[in-house]
């Protein structure tokens, strides 16, 4: 089942829009210079000891570099001086450690302040602890965003629910989640409701998603249109889906071209 296989997305797969922002650069724009952005941010910082924002930014490009304990000590300054993006943070740099008492400590911090990426991860935290009740309670309390209303179609997706996983997929995939639409396409074309998963596979896949550009590459083959099919599944692959990869390698080793 396309929308249940990936009800273990997990927090790595949160659509963090800041961060996600960060990391894209325009094609027209000169390559980034990371030593000097340090440069910048230390100097942002020293000249204002409350700029949040510098102190993240500073953190992100150390930990990306692989100097992670004084990009702890960044996020950590920065989550002292009450910024939710950094307290969350920490949580996911404790989770990593194994340290889950550390990371619900620091996600109950950060989701205090309403921070929704916080409430969604302790919503995972208590879903790995086999707890569904209390992860569709803090799933519930973010309210209408797409991602905690993909989350909860996951979990019911998880437990088997189906109904009610179609019937949250779609409302976060009519909100815009294209992970959602995936995931809603999976089921329904489970279901037999193929044109109508097609429709929303579609709509994942042409607005980026390489998952969904991987399930309508799939539904596309089973469905006869090979040609289409290969595109859309070199697509993902390219994006570095390994499923669209080795969809893609049987299709051609097949003699469909």
């Amino acid at each position: 089942m396309a929308g249940v296989s990936r009800s273990s997305w997990r927090r790595w797969l949160r659509p963090d829009r800041a961060a996600a922002a960060a990391d894209q650069q325009p094609a027209d724009q000169p390559p980034a210079d990371e030593g000097e952005a340090e440069v910048w941010h230390r100097r942002a910082v020293a000249a204002d000891p409350g700029r949040t924002l510098s102190m993240v930014k500073l953190a992100d490009l150390l930990r990306k570099r692989g100097d992670g304990v004084e990009a702890e000590f960044w996020y950590q300054r920065a989550a002292d001086a009450g910024d939710p993006f950094a307290m969350s943070t920490l949580g996911d740099l404790h989770l990593d450690r194994g340290d889950q008492a550390g990371a619900e400590s620091w996600f109950r911090r950060a989701a205090g302040t309403g921070y929704v990426v916080a409430i969604c991860n302790l919503g995972d935290l208590y879903r790995g602890r086999d707890d569904p009740a209390e992860a569709e309670a803090w799933y519930r309390r973010a309210g209408d965003d797409e991602y905690a209303m993909s989350r909860l179609g996951s979990l019911f997706a998880h437990l088997g629910d189906a109904g009610r996983a179609e019937t949250w997929f779609r409302r976060a995939a009519e909100a815009g989640s294209t992970y959602a639409m995936d995931s809603l396409g999976g089921l329904l074309r489970d279901r037999g409701a193929v044109d109508e998963a097609e429709r929303w596979l579609r709509r994942g896949a042409e607005a980026g998603n390489d998952f969904a550009m991987c399930s309508l590459g799939e539904l596309l083959r089973d469905r006869g249109a090979v040609g289409e099919a290969k595109r859309w599944l070199r697509r993902a692959a390219d994006a570095g889906n390994a499923r669209a990869m080795s969809a893609l390698g049987d299709l051609l080793a097949g003699g469909q071209a």
